[in-house]
């Protein structure tokens, strides 16, 4: 089975979440393929942070041109590679 998305969006900003029940097993790394040669972050400016992002969360603020890291419950933060 292949399962192709074009674009995955919450209501009012990319959250990137996928829902299973207790139990069940889920592999992405069997037969993923990025043939785009990057992986795209979720993006926006510090005013659309997601607040209920979970710790470890990363995005790309495109208020301060940084990668931000979601660091506890309620802090973001902003980092360079």
């Amino acid at each position: 089975m292949e399962l192709q998305v074009a674009n995955i969006e919450g209501v009012t900003a990319p959250d990137y979440r996928m829902t299973v029940s207790a139990g069940t097993a889920l592999s992405p790394e069997a037969g993923l393929v990025l043939t785009q040669g990057y992986l795209p972050l979720p993006s926006g400016t510090t005013g659309t942070r997601y607040a209920n992002a979970p710790v470890g969360s990363v995005r790309f603020n495109t208020t301060t041109g940084l990668i931000e890291c979601k660091t506890s419950p309620t802090e973001w933060s902003s980092t360079t590679i």
